[in-house]
């Protein structure tokens, strides 16, 4: 019987020495763009360097613009979307976000996430933003049962109150400005309308 001859056989294992080490430098770039998507807030795709003199990018958290001052600001959608939504309101500089505890259990990730949202983007402005509910919650276990009590009535401060009705609109009505949106999506585009505004005018 032939046996293989010795050269051969070097070169058999000469290719998969190489395919190894290729394998692993694959590896290794997979495991950096990881990293460096981590690090960089999870910014992907393209940008698009013009929205009203702003710069916009989309990462895994939604749409970000950055501020002159490097912060960044992150919007459910695309800002120009939000921009377009009815939004009047005076400038405030500070405010309790606060809404009924007791609607629809299906809204409460909607409000959750409008509120925090909300909180998070004017908070790296310095505005102090605070919590609060309608009115007492129907159950003792509720997590809304230590906060406050406010709605558009409580005087002498600026009060965001969330909530879903017939339009999607951000409206003042003396010191309350009312966020709504006809559903749960509509409500973080009201959202999005109000920081917009806020920031960028």
């Amino acid at each position: 019987m032939l046996k293989p001859h010795k050269h051969h056989k070097k070169q058999e294992d000469k290719q998969k020495k190489t395919k190894l080490i290729l394998a692993i430098i694959i590896s290794l770039l997979m495991v950096l763009s990881v990293v460096t998507i981590v690090l960089d807030g999870g910014s992907f795709g393209a940008e698009t360097t013009d929205y009203k003199g702003n710069t916009v990018s989309q990462s895994n958290l939604g749409y970000e613009i950055k501020t002159k001052e490097g912060q960044k600001i992150v919007f459910t959608n695309f800002p120009g979307i939000a921009d377009s939504i009815n939004t009047s309101f005076d400038k405030f500089y500070g405010a309790v976000i606060t809404f009924n505890p007791n609607e629809d259990v299906n809204y409460m990730k909607f409000y959750e996430t409008a509120r925090f949202a909300i909180w998070r983007n004017l908070n790296l402005l310095n505005i102090p933003i605070g919590f609060a509910i309608t009115e007492n919650t129907t159950t003792n276990e509720s997590a809304y049962a230590t906060l406050p009590i406010m709605d558009c009535n409580y005087e002498n401060l600026t009060i965001v109150y969330l909530t879903i009705s017939n339009t999607t609109s951000v409206i003042q009505k003396n010191n309350c400005i009312i966020v709504s949106g006809r559903d749960g999506g509509d409500l973080l585009l009201a959202k999005d309308a109000l920081v917009y505004k806020y920031i960028f005018g």
